[in-house]
């Protein structure tokens, strides 16, 4: 099965190894949870991948807000308040698909991965590099 997500260092590429290797990580689980749920995996197996998902992203926010703050980035405030309703709308989704009736993740989780990988590792995360 192809990818979903593709990591094009191009686009994504910070010039920042520790971060890059934690977006393309990201992306990586992303497609994870995509190939898990076209192939109709148990909900129980999407729940705890989804999981490991959202643990990995907290980690990843950490760090890079530990950077913004190493490099004195001036927008750190408004950083973080993105890191947050990004997390915010992840955990949405997970409770939405836990709580529901459907066995499959619907599709618009998968266009918020897609809006969330070309809006914030594209423009946001290239502000503070």
């Amino acid at each position: 099965m192809s990818s979903y997500f593709i990591w094009d260092a191009q686009l994504f590429e910070l010039g920042i190894s520790n971060l890059d290797q934690e977006h393309q990580k990201l992306i990586s689980l992303m497609n994870l949870i995509y190939e898990k749920n076209q192939s109709a995996s148990p909900k129980e197996e999407l729940l705890k991948i989804m999981n490991e998902f959202i643990d990995f992203v907290l980690l990843h926010f950490h760090h890079e807000e530990s950077h913004m703050e190493k490099i004195k980035f001036s927008d750190l405030h408004n950083h973080r308040s993105i890191h947050h309703r990004l997390l915010s709308q992840l955990k949405q989704h997970h409770q939405d698909f836990e709580s529901g009736s459907s066995e499959k993740i619907n599709e618009s989780f998968f266009d918020f991965l897609a809006l969330w990988l070309t809006t914030h590792i594209q423009h946001f995360d290239r502000q503070y590099t």
